[in-house]
């Protein structure tokens, strides 16, 4: 998320000229979030949520193509596109806001510590370290959950586009199917082998949906697509 950073870096000046002055919160916070808004909106940041929805987009495809032989493949020519684009373009809103949601964080977490940090016997120098060390780990802890939540978002919106494809072909029940090692959640290993309606899933979840999990499905194919 090479996008962050330079965000990261303004809030961590911010933070360490509060603390020289002795503010108990952050002076011009409240910029910096407007400032994750314009990230989220910039081309840049569109460009890698879009190309990220393309991804997810043609896993789905070739997923839902693997599935069935030229039957299937022939009838997914008539899937709209419009219904792709509609997906993409919610995934896409979803990344903006989860981003937004990370500088709310930021901006929060950095208002406690000064508030908190006691000042007696502690100079600005240890005050500025305490900073910078708190927002190095915040920042490796940000990167990784923001990055562990796009994928499964990516993962998500392939799921969806899947099944939307699958409704539009009259395939209605799928299995459930595990990877069948030790790392399986013991819920999901429940559910291994058993079918369910693609629309409702199991009490609510389909595979892959959940975050961190790789388990997938096995469509039952109509008769006209066998």
């Amino acid at each position: 998320m090479a996008l962050i950073r330079p965000v990261n870096r303004e809030l961590r000046d911010l933070a360490v000229a509060s603390a020289r002055r002795g503010d108990r919160r952050l002076v011009g916070g409240r910029e910096l979030v407007t400032r994750w808004k314009r990230l989220a909106d910039s081309d840049e940041y569109q460009s890698i949520a879009r190309a990220a929805a393309e991804k997810a987009a043609r896993a789905a495809r070739l997923s839902v193509q693997g599935a069935g032989g030229r039957k299937l493949r022939e009838a997914l020519e008539s899937f709209p596109a419009a219904e792709v684009a509609k997906l993409q373009r919610q995934f896409v809103r979803q990344q903006e806001i989860l981003l937004v949601r990370t500088g709310r964080r930021q901006h929060r977490a950095m208002n406690k510590l000064l508030r908190e940090t006691p000042r007696v016997g502690r100079d600005v120098k240890q005050l500025e370290a305490m900073i910078r060390e708190q927002l190095s780990r915040g920042d490796t802890r940000i990167r990784r959950k923001v990055r562990n939540v796009a994928n499964n978002e990516i993962l998500t919106l392939s799921s969806r586009l899947r099944h939307a494809q699958y409704k539009h072909v009259g395939i209605r029940w799928a299995k459930w199917v595990t990877q069948g090692d030790t790392r399986v959640r013991s819920k999901h290993r429940g559910r291994n082998g058993r079918l369910y309606r693609i629309d409702r899933g199991i009490n609510g979840e389909r595979p892959g949906e959940p975050i961190g999990c790789r388990c997938f499905e096995e469509p039952k194919l109509p008769d006209d697509l066998q």
